[in-house]
C-alpha cells in the first residue's frame, strides 16, 4: 500500500511536473510567437520607412533636377539675350563710329565750302590780292575803315569795315580789312 500510494504520489508529482513544464513550453511558444509578430511588424514598418524615404528622396531630386534644368534654360535664355545685346551694341558703336566719320566728312566740307565762299566775298583770290579786270571795273575808294559799303548798310551783308570794292556787272568783290567774322 505503501508502495501504491508512493507510486501515486510519483504519478501525481511527474503529472504535475509535465504539466507545468507543458505550461512553460505553452508560455514560450507564445512569447516567441508575440516576439516573431512584433519583429515581423518592426521589419514591415522598417521596409515602409525605407519606401517612403525614398520615394521621398525621389520627390526631392526630381523637383531639384526640375529647378536645375529650369535655372539652366534661363541662364540659356540670358546668355542668349546678353550676346543679341552684345552684337546691338557692337552695331551700334559701328553706326556712331560711321557716323563721326560722315559727320566729321561733312564739316570739313562745310569749312571748305565756307572757306570758298567767304574768299570771293572778301575780294581777294586765294594769294590775298585785290581781284583786278583791268579797267571793266569800277573802283570807289571809301575814306576810311569806319565807312560802311551801300550793299551792308541795306542788310544785303552783314556789317563790316571796307577799305575798297570793286565792281562788275552787278557782282561788287571787296578788298580791305573785313574779317570772315566781320562777314
Amino acid at each position: 500500500m505503501e508502495a501504491e500510494a508512493e507510486a501515486e504520489r510519483m504519478g501525481a508529482l511527474k503529472r504535475a511536473y509535465a504539466e507545468v513544464i507543458l505550461n512553460t513550453a505553452k508560455e514560450s511558444a507564445a512569447r516567441i510567437l508575440s516576439s516573431e509578430r512584433k519583429a515581423l511588424r518592426f521589419q514591415q514598418s522598417l521596409f515602409s520607412a525605407k519606401e517612403e524615404a525614398l520615394a521621398a528622396m525621389i520627390r526631392l531630386k526630381s523637383l531639384m533636377d526640375s529647378k536645375v534644368k529650369e535655372a539652366e534654360l534661363t541662364s540659356l535664355g540670358q546668355v542668349k539675350r546678353i550676346q543679341e545685346l552684345e552684337v546691338k551694341l557692337n552695331e551700334a558703336q559701328y553706326t556712331i563710329v560711321s557716323l563721326r566719320e560722315e559727320l566729321e566728312k561733312a564739316n570739313n566740307e562745310l569749312k571748305k565750302g565756307k572757306n570758298n565762299i567767304i574768299e570771293p566775298l572778301n575780294g581777294q583770290n586765294p594769294n590775298g590780292q585785290a581781284i583786278s579786270d583791268n579797267g571793266k571795273c569800277q573802283e570807289s575808294q571809301l575814306n576810311s575803315d569806319s565807312n560802311v559799303h551801300p550793299l551792308v548798310a541795306s542788310g544785303s551783308l552783314s556789317t563790316g569795315t571796307i577799305s575798297g570794292q570793286k565792281m562788275k556787272g552787278d557782282v561788287c568783290s571787296f578788298t580791305g580789312n573785313a574779317t570772315d567774322a566781320e562777314l
